[in-house]
């Protein structure tokens, strides 16, 4: 949100335009939020599986 109320630019105008377009064309096709399979438990890793969770890399 701006503090400033004036009024938008042409060009503001031309990009809004060209959002809101393909905003409404995206509206029709798949949802944004797709919800994972659940997965069945298995067995443990395989020794040596490193997985990343955020910034740092843990041993499995």
């Amino acid at each position: 949100m701006s503090k400033d109320n004036k009024p938008g630019t042409p060009k503001d105008t031309h990009y809004a335009k060209l959002r809101r377009a393909h905003r409404d064309q995206k509206a029709g096709g798949a949802p944004a939020f797709r919800p994972r399979q659940p997965l069945p438990p298995g067995e443990s890793p395989g020794d040596g599986l490193v997985r990343l969770y955020g910034l740092r890399t843990v041993r499995a």
